[in-house]
């Protein structure tokens, strides 16, 4: 289906499907298809604290926008197929799992009120929290027995779900640290997607500043909806930051990701192999390749995210890995090194290389260039 033709249709002339607190769906142009409204309601509490903030709805219409179509970019499947003007986008029609799916990095909120955590710990490692989706019971924290029991998701497809959540905190986190924010945590929603006689788990709704918590870097100030809930002022101005620091008006697009082995051998010129190759010759077994990729794409998706914050595009980068032994266990790590050597990096607006193919290419520069990277990163 061609969405780029998509016929536009009046709002007064459309068919609503739902209405939430921030968002109306409305039939789409196209069989299969929603058109998604953002509101400019703020609420807090289930709605027990509500209030219009102009414009609100515009830039978590364009965040959202920016997140999504990067999430597709590298691979992550989601609702979003375009946005239509200031305050819609187009969307694929899915049946929502009635689910929200909460990462958290950092401790805060219902977190740090539960388990009695301070706000602003960094967590030993992020954890996925789910809750029911119902206002009525104020969107209780439910486990995976309830989620089965109840029907609410299959067992594969919580797997599917907490896959996609890893994945897309990989690209927030990087994606924001670029821009000198930490991602505290988010909530994301997905739903199922049926094609022909296929279905599948994609990430739906929306993710914005109404659904991230951002803390800004280097002060911890706010630059979400925590500036509502807690009564701090601000929201709009927050939003906006968040805004101004991606570059939304820029309009980039990442290439979609490949991944491709390399036999490190110098006398035959590093050359390209198949996995069949690699477990052929034992190089590594099929587990170890599954280890790899999986590490590759985490890795991509952190450094797609981070570079894009700072206005670099990452085209490729070469990774290694190395098998670590503790004690009778064995596990793939990331090992050698990531940096302008073995990535490489274009500037988004002017596609000016900052990597090594300017020694390769004698462009010369090279030293300004890693200079110009490690300044962005924020590094110098």
């Amino acid at each position: 289906m061609d969405f780029n033709n998509t016929r536009y249709i009046p709002m007064s002339r459309r068919r609503r499907i739902y209405e939430g607190k921030g968002k109306v769906l409305y039939e789409g142009p196209e069989p299969g298809t929603l058109i998604q409204h953002f509101k400019d309601d703020a609420t807090a509490f289930n709605a027990k604290k509500h209030q219009i903030i102009e414009g609100k709805g515009v830039l978590n219409n364009r965040i959202s926008e920016y997140i999504f179509q990067h999430l597709n970019d590298i691979g992550v499947p989601t609702h979003f197929i375009k946005r239509l003007n200031m305050r819609e986008q187009l969307i694929r029609e899915v049946e929502i799992v009635p689910l929200e799916v909460v990462v958290r990095n950092v401790a805060a909120g219902s977190l740090s009120q539960r388990l009695g955590i301070e706000e602003g710990t960094q967590l030993p490692r992020s954890i996925i929290e789910f809750y029911y989706k119902n206002d009525q019971l104020g969107d209780p924290m439910v486990s995976e027995e309830h989620i089965t029991a109840f029907g609410w998701a299959t067992p594969q497809e919580i797997d599917d779900i907490m896959a996609l959540a890893i994945r897309v905190n990989d690209f927030l986190s990087g994606l924001f640290l670029g821009v000198g924010i930490r991602l505290v945590d988010f909530k994301m929603e997905c739903g199922r997607l049926f094609e022909n006689e296929m279905m599948r788990i994609i990430v739906a709704d929306e993710i914005s500043p109404d659904s991230c918590r951002l803390w800004d870097i280097k002060s911890n100030e706010k630059l979400d909806k925590d500036r509502f809930r807690r009564d701090l002022g601000g929201l709009l101005e927050a939003y906006t930051e968040v805004a101004k620091r991606l570059g939304i008006e820029e309009g980039t697009q990442l290439p979609r990701s490949i991944i491709e082995f390399y036999y490190k051998n110098d006398q035959l010129g590093d050359p390209m192999v198949s996995e069949e190759h690699i477990t052929a010759f034992g190089w590594a077994t099929p587990q170890e390749i599954d280890d790899i990729m999986a590490l590759a794409i985490r890795v991509n998706d952190f450094l797609s995210g981070l570079f894009l914050g700072v206005g670099i595009r990452l085209v490729d980068f070469k990774m290694e890995c190395g098998r670590l032994f503790e004690n009778e266990m064995m596990r793939i790590i990331v090992a050698d090194e990531i940096s302008p050597d073995s990535c490489r990096l274009w500037d988004i607006k002017s596609n000016e290389k900052m990597d090594k193919d300017r020694f390769r290419r004698d462009l010369g520069g090279l030293l300004e260039a890693y200079t110009e990277v490690a300044k962005r990163l924020g590094i110098l």
